[in-house]
């Protein structure tokens, strides 16, 4: 892993949900940026489970005739369109926020499903 780091040079800089920060100097800070970013992750996967459980009930209601999943299918799957807009959500760019970009990513799943 060092060797692709330094292989990058020093102005190439990594992108995190809150910003970028330098190369880092050693394997130790690089592991910190990883635990960084993971905990970012799981962050934002445990603030929108909520969103997922309103868009599932929303669904539940409106597509009950139509569709013989129950409500735990439908957040499972809704489940995993929030992790799917978190995964993708750093590549979308600034001009949507992260709220509706999960929203239609976990309404797509559900629905798809």
């Amino acid at each position: 892993v060092e060797e692709a780091i330094d292989q990058l040079g020093a102005p190439y800089l990594y992108t995190s949900p809150k910003g970028e920060y330098p190369k880092p100097d050693s394997m130790g800070q690089a592991e910190d940026q990883v635990r960084k970013a993971k905990n970012i992750h799981s962050d934002l996967i445990g603030l929108n489970i909520p969103l997922v459980k309103r868009i599932a009930t929303v669904h539940k209601k409106l597509l009950s005739r139509h569709i013989p999943l129950t409500f735990d299918d439908l957040e499972g799957h809704g489940s995993v369109g929030l992790v799917q807009a978190v995964d993708r959500y750093n590549h979308v760019g600034a001009d949507i926020e992260f709220g509706l970009y999960a929203h239609r990513r976990i309404t797509g799943e559900i629905i798809d499903a």
